[in-house]
């Protein structure tokens, strides 16, 4: 029983012909390895891409998420000035309305 001898080397450029027609390769027919070979370099770059692609969307939503929060923390500052001030004007001698003390009646009542 003879034992053949196998390659583990690329065959060097060997590819199915059409019938006489052409020197062009059959695309349906090239070897496996040369469709897995492609198809992996192009999943790899279309990753690294992918990735360089998510990298700068990252950078570019943290970029607007610290405007948005500089924006909301001057929006709140300026309504902590608008608050303060409205208060002290309230706080003013005649400006704040006097309310009668919670249960004043039943106090008077009881008095009487």
């Amino acid at each position: 029983m003879e034992m053949a001898v196998v390659s583990m080397e690329k065959p060097s450029g060997h590819f199915p012909l059409r019938r006489g027609k052409s020197e062009t390769p059959v695309p349906g027919s090239w070897p496996r390895w040369w469709r897995t070979e492609a198809s992996y370099q192009e999943l790899k770059s279309q990753l690294i891409q992918l990735g360089l692609d998510h990298a700068k969307a990252l950078k570019a939503a943290e970029a607007d998420a610290a405007a948005k929060m500089d924006e909301a923390l001057e929006d709140a500052s300026n309504a902590t000035v608008v608050l303060r001030a409205e208060l002290e004007e309230l706080a003013k001698p005649g400006k704040v309305p006097r309310r009668k003390p919670r249960g004043w009646r039943s106090i008077r009542s009881a008095t009487s």
